[in-house]
C-alpha cells in the first residue's frame, strides 16, 4: 500500500532556503520525486521476548 512520502508531503520536491534567504528546489531523495512511498511494516515484538534494563545499583545524587 502506498502512502504520501512525509518529508516532501507528496509533492515530489523541496523548497530549502539558505542564510542568505536564496531558495533551492531539490527532488525528495526519500520517494524518488514519486510523492508516494511504500507503507512500512511495524512489527511488535511480544513482551516475553522483550529485552529489558535493570540496572544493579543506583546512583543517588546529592546536590548541594
Amino acid at each position: 500500500m502506498k502512502i504520501i512520502c512525509d518529508k516532501c508531503n507528496g509533492n515530489g520536491y523541496l523548497r530549502l532556503r539558505g542564510y542568505d534567504l536564496e531558495e533551492a528546489i531539490l527532488q525528495c531523495d526519500k520517494c524518488n520525486s514519486q510523492g508516494e512511498v511504500e507503507e512500512e511494516k511495524v512489527e511488535i515484538i511480544p513482551p516475553e521476548f522483550r529485552i529489558t534494563y535493570h540496572p544493579l545499583y543506583t546512583i543517588p545524587f546529592f546536590f548541594g
